[in-house]
């Protein structure tokens, strides 16, 4: 079972520690105070959520906060639904009841984001890593009979690479391109093709605070992203910008989702962890989300390679 932390990140439940702040029934961010562990012989009930990417395994006397469809009408559906969630034990629980999923307060904004910047980190999270980010190195090494020069790492600068489509991201290269005229001192970008697809090419910008700037708040490899608590107290006008930029990258228009008329839109990670920030702060705007696991390959080159992969799924009227 994962637990969704202060960050909206998730975590095995046996691994939370007293003092870490978890996220709460009611979408408030308390702190930890007591973990305890016992020994339990019988069956798990698995509880099947929608939206989940996997079912919840708890035992029989475990409490759900949910509202219970009440009365005896051959068809769930037309059973009346409790007014108020309430904790219920999941051996109570039947198929069409509904688990209160809160809406999250993480906290107030500790940091000052612009709707440019956070859309730029939207399309970092989604088709960017970090090059040279490593501490500056000693500008002298000696060896046996050698002197060496060796440049420090810092004046080379860190550098931001973003992978995108020659035709279809044509608009992202030009936001990138004019962020960095605009905002970014001594920035320089420059494009070179891909290594591994000739229909694709990638954006390099030089300059070490930005650099650094995406790793705190958006991480870096495409496996370990996640989004400081800074992003994920934003305004809701950041939210937005960063999810724009995060679509425009990673999103997707699939086909019809769990028998639904409509088609949906998918945003795809490899980051746990940043799916199921993703997931919560979509619905800190409103939007109700589903969210999936699947498997992904491992790029042109790496074709019988798989990879798990996360996927979050948005109607396009819930936008």
């Amino acid at each position: 079972t994962m637990i969704t932390m202060a960050d909206g990140s998730a975590l095995a439940i046996e691994a939370v520690c007293e003092g870490q702040y978890v996220l709460t029934h009611r979408g408030r961010v308390a702190p930890v105070t007591r973990v305890t562990k016992r020994h339990f012989q019988g069956e798990l009930q698995r509880l099947t959520v929608s939206g989940l990417p996997t079912p919840l395994l708890v035992t029989p006397e475990h409490p759900i906060f949910a509202r219970v469809r009440r009365g005896t009408q051959q068809y769930w559906r037309n059973r009346p639904l409790d007014d108020q969630p309430s904790f219920v034990p999941v051996e109570q629980l039947h198929m069409g009841d509904l688990v209160h999923t809160p809406t999250p307060h993480f906290g107030a904004a500790t940091t000052d984001f612009d709707e440019q910047t956070a859309f730029i980190l939207g399309v970092y999270a989604a088709e960017g890593n970090l090059l040279k980010l490593a501490a500056p190195l000693e500008a002298w090494e000696i060896k046996p009979g050698v002197m060496m020069h060796r440049k420090p790492v810092g004046v080379r600068g860190g550098r931001v690479c973003f992978s995108l489509h020659v035709m279809r991201d044509a608009q992202l290269k030009q936001a990138i391109t004019v962020y960095a005229a605009g905002r970014l001192s001594g920035g320089v970008v420059s494009v070179i093709p891909h290594a591994q697809t000739s229909q694709c090419e990638m954006v390099f910008v030089s300059h070490r605070p930005f650099a650094n700037f995406c790793a705190t708040h958006v991480g870096q490899g495409a496996h370990e992203k996640r989004l400081s608590h800074a992003l994920m107290c934003a305004s809701p006008a950041v939210k937005r910008a960063f999810l724009a930029g995060y679509i425009h990258g990673d999103g997707s228009i699939s086909g019809r989702l769990n028998g639904s008329r409509e088609r949906s839109i998918g945003i795809t990670s490899a980051s746990p962890q940043l799916a199921q920030q993703v997931f919560w702060l979509l619905s800190q705007l409103g939007i109700t989300a589903c969210l999936q696991t699947g498997q992904n390959n491992g790029g042109p080159k790496n074709r019988a390679r798989m990879f798990p992969k996360w996927v979050v799924w948005i109607r396009p009227r819930e936008c």
